[in-house]
């Protein structure tokens, strides 16, 4: 699924989401998640305006579940002319994939239809953010084996500008494009298209309410419409002219959002023509005029075997004026990342140019990745970057992304049985170093790993080897051995951090030298929202005048979840896992216990100021939301009581029984005092003169005890102050060594 802006709903790209309830967690600086008052986000529906299913060709509806509770969703088929032909009910499970295969659906409503359009509904009783999102794969058999089609479902809402746009390279032959009509009026769609080595072309077509429309793009013929999609699926002649890059825009006349587009084409290749993927993006969801391109396959690539890949590179400018751009590569090796920019060029207005790549050296790990940086204004210049590989796998796509999308995460269906494979391909396009947070689900199981990437490094993450090798996430969980398919999703932090792709890897029986073996991209892009924090200890005991070292409050674990658009701090659970954010910490009672050492970071030390409860929150950051967890610091104090004061004889001996009773405070089962203290008795000033009998004594709970004699000295008037006394008592508390000394007590000397 592709991002869109914050007033923007529609996204032209794979796997869009939907969000099903759990609790919501509304921002706050607060020591718990408080509820949102309301949500923004409604129920919305998922389009994917083609399905191709004939005798050489077959679709599948791939979706997966970011939210960690179970969920449904609705499938349902239309025909060519808009109406319904069945539907099925979907059950997720927390963090699952499900597929569905459009020709049972179609055979279980006894169907001959052969293209039609999908839509993808939540229930509307448990869904209120974006946490669904779905793919549609239209793969070829017999002598089209191993033509793939990727198509993103579009989400039907209101978007920011209604202008959908796309670019390809190689063109073989006029693009086929697929228009489905959301609104409830008819609309008009108008298509433009800007060819390297032609001229550029616009058409209409009218579209009644809920209706559709396949037709052939980049023509000026007044009979564009395809009636037989096998018409369309022809391959081109091998000797077939290569027009160049082209740029393709649709603009509907209804309000924005309404109008769904997914387009393919034939690319130009010396194996013979290659069916490419049109996925069409809202110009007006871009935030920047830089386009990222994650894990590319350059030269051989180990994950790939048998073939040797090209990169290739085209731009289409549907501004007005000139735009400058160059193509940044950013290669990792086990040395680091390695950025170099291999191309310059300027693209006039109004046009299409392929990009003339040097001869490039790749990592065969996948770890390569390119940025196509311009000053275009933001959805004027579109940019497309595929790898052709030879002789087999054929053609390896991707859809570029906005370099500032504010959508900060992927959510991606992963499927390994029949020997399959999948990659995850991370990239830092950011100039520091980012964290990518990763978790793997099937069900009720969830593996969370946060992997920090330098700047421009790509990370590929082998789903494969995780289990194969026991791996062990940030818990000490590893996924079970028996576990095949699954859903995998990761975040940053913040948006523009970074992007991610999954490459879903064909079997080895899908054979390389029959050019039959497809490297599939999942890119659905999601705004993962810090929703809610808690510490994981949340309760520490520590003694007055020391460090709780080792121990500490935290670390402070952020709530994560899927939201409907790119802002709020609310929205629906999806995991509880993270690191990257901003941390500070805040003692509520310095006079019990405050912060020692650093407050930036995810766990807290603290300082016994005086004995009791206290009360800390450690808060956690992103750029837009701040949430606090609340902990306790329970410092214990050796406590003492003792009396006003001791009357003795003036001038005279006295026998007196001194008494101070020391104990802990809090009284609370964490302060643990030890069983056998030790106690003495001096006198801090004047003339008293001391004489202890018998030896002097401590008991727990309780105290001093002694009989002492306590000698006044010279004659002193009645009510003057000879002395003073203390007692000092040593004992353990929490297994530590603790000494208390009580104030001095007045020797108050009194008449005989």
């Amino acid at each position: 699924m592709l991002p869109f802006s914050p007033t923007a709903r529609i996204i032209s790209a794979a796997l869009v989401i939907f969000g099903f309830p759990s609790t919501i967690f509304g921002q706050t600086r607060a020591s718990k998640p408080a509820a949102a008052d309301s949500m923004s986000e409604m129920p919305q529906v998922l389009v994917a305006p083609l399905f191709i299913e004939s005798a050489e060709f077959t679709s599948t509806i791939t979706m997966v579940s970011e939210l960690n509770f179970a969920v449904t969703a609705q499938v349902v088929l239309f025909d060519r002319n808009g109406a319904q032909i069945t539907s099925q009910t979907v059950a997720f499970p927390a963090h699952s994939r499900q597929a569905v295969l459009v020709g049972d659906l179609l055979r279980q409503a006894n169907s001959a239809e052969t293209m039609g359009s999908v839509e993808v509904l939540p229930n509307p009783a448990q869904v209120f953010t974006m946490a669904i999102a779905a793919q549609l794969s239209i793969a070829g058999s017999g002598a089209n084996a191993g033509q793939q089609i990727e198509e993103e479902f579009v989400m039907a809402a209101t978007s920011s500008s209604g202008v959908l746009r796309s670019a390809g390279a190689a063109l073989a032959s006029n693009p086929t494009l697929a228009l489905r009509n959301t609104a409830a009026t008819a609309q008009t769609a108008t298509v433009s298209c800007i060819t390297e080595k032609g001229a550029s072309t616009q058409q209409q077509v009218q579209l009644a309410t809920g209706g559709w429309a396949l037709l052939q793009a980049c023509t000026s013929s007044s009979n564009a419409a395809v009636t037989l999609i096998g018409d369309a699926l022809v391959p081109p002649a091998q000797a077939a002219a290569d027009l160049g890059a082209f740029g393709l825009s649709v603009a509907g006349s209804g309000t924005p959002g309404t109008l769904a587009v997914f387009g393919f084409s034939w690319r130009v290749a010396a194996r013979g023509g290659l069916l490419s993927s049109q996925n069409f993006v809202d110009a007006g969801t871009f935030r920047s005029g830089n386009t990222v391109f994650t894990g590319v396959p350059v030269g051989a690539a180990t994950y790939l075997p048998g073939s040797f890949f090209t990169p290739q590179v085209a731009l289409a400018n549907f501004g007005t004026k000139p735009v400058s751009a160059t193509v940044l590569y950013a290669r990792t090796t086990d040395s680091g990342p390695e950025p170099i920019n291999v191309a310059t060029v300027s693209v006039p207005g109004m046009s299409s140019q392929t990009i003339a790549l040097p001869v490039l050296t790749g990592d065969p790990g996948l770890r390569n990745s390119f940025i196509v940086q311009s000053d275009a204004a933001p959805g004027t210049l579109f940019a497309s970057a595929a790898a052709v590989g030879a002789p087999g796998f054929g053609l390896v796509e991707q859809i570029g992304k906005d370099q500032q999308t504010t959508a900060n995460g992927g959510g991606h269906p992963w499927d390994l049985t029949s020997g399959q494979g999948a990659v995850l391909l991370l990239f830092n396009h950011s100039t520091v170093p980012k964290y990518f947070n990763v978790k793997i689900g099937n069900g009720g199981v969830l593996w969370q790993q946060p992997y920090q990437l330098a700047p421009m490094e790509t990370r590929a993450i082998n789903i494969r080897d995780l289990i194969a090798g026991q791996v062990k996430d940030q818990d000490g969980k590893v996924l079970s051995q028996t576990l095949e398919q699954g859903e995998i999703g990761w975040f940053n932090p913040n948006p523009a951090e970074g992007k991610g792709r999954l490459m879903q890897i064909g079997p080895a029986s899908q054979t390389v030298a029959g050019n039959t073996r497809v490297a599939r991209n999942f890119s659905c892009g999601y705004y993962y929202n810090l929703c809610g924090a808690y510490l994981a200890t949340d309760s520490i005991t520590l003694n007055y005048g020391e460090a709780s070292s080792p121990g500490s409050l935290g670390e402070v674990i952020p709530m994560i979840c899927t939201n409907g658009d790119d802002g709020g701090c609310s929205g629906q659970s999806s995991s509880h896992s993270g690191l990257g954010y901003t941390y500070s910490w805040v003692s509520n009672t310095p006079s019990i216990a405050t912060v020692y050492g650093s407050s930036t970071s995810s766990s807290a030390t603290f300082w016994g100021n005086g004995g009791g409860v206290g009360s800390a929150i450690g808060y956690i950051s992103s750029e837009s939301c701040s949430f606090g967890g609340g902990g306790t610091p329970t410092v214990c104090q050796l406590s003492y009581t003792k009396p006003l004061q001791f009357n003795v004889v003036c001038g005279g001996a006295t026998s007196t029984q001194v008494i101070f009773n020391f104990g802990v405070t809090p009284a609370y089962p964490a302060c643990i005092l030890g069983a056998s203290p030790t106690c003495s008795v001096s006198v801090e000033s004047g003339a008293v003169e001391v004489a202890i009998s018998p030896a002097t004594s401590c008991t727990t709970p309780g105290g001093l005890a002694g009989n002492t004699n306590l000698f006044a000295g010279p004659p002193y008037s009645s009510g003057s102050i000879p002395g003073y006394v203390n007692v000092s008592a040593s004992t353990t508390l929490n297994a530590k060594p603790v000494t208390a000394t009580s104030p001095n007590v007045p020797v108050v000397c009194t008449s005989p």
